[in-house]
């Protein structure tokens, strides 16, 4: 599988051990996402407490909750 962001294909490997894209049971295409928001410049933080990663990007905040079919978006 290949990927580009920002006109620049992004590579997982296992040495980086930041975990790697597959295809679900149902055939969805899932990605770790710590590579792909730094890539476009974002500031990553997770709370093992909450289970919780926020991404911050300019006035952009994202946060994703684990095992949550939502995300929160605040601008």
């Amino acid at each position: 599988m290949n990927f580009v962001v920002d006109n620049r294909e992004l590579l997982y490997t296992p040495e980086e051990k930041l975990g790697m894209p597959y295809k679900d049971g149902q055939n969805r295409l899932q990605i770790p996402v710590r590579k792909a928001l730094e890539t476009i410049g974002a500031n990553i933080d997770y709370d093992p407490a909450t289970r919780t990663v926020t991404a911050i990007r300019e006035d952009t905040t994202v946060m994703i909750h684990i095992g949550s079919e939502v995300l929160e978006v605040k601008h």
